[in-house]
């Protein structure tokens, strides 16, 4: 149950898919603050994916 639980708070996708769903963890939680793993064996793609997000925080509105 912990893990399912857990698990239903990963997001990944397309920049896109990543930006709705993280709205939607955002406003269901109220977090504080996030905690950003990758599981990205390759380190030019694990760093792509943290400038993916990085992207994606930067465009999202400033009340988020």
């Amino acid at each position: 149950m912990i893990v399912r639980k857990q698990l239903s708070l990963s997001i990944a996708g397309s920049k896109a898919a990543v930006r709705d769903r993280l709205a939607k963890v955002i406003e269901e939680t109220q977090p504080d603050e996030f905690i950003v793993v990758s599981q990205v064996y390759d380190h030019a793609a694990r760093l792509r994916s943290f400038e993916l997000l990085s992207e994606i925080v930067r465009e999202s509105p400033a009340d988020n």
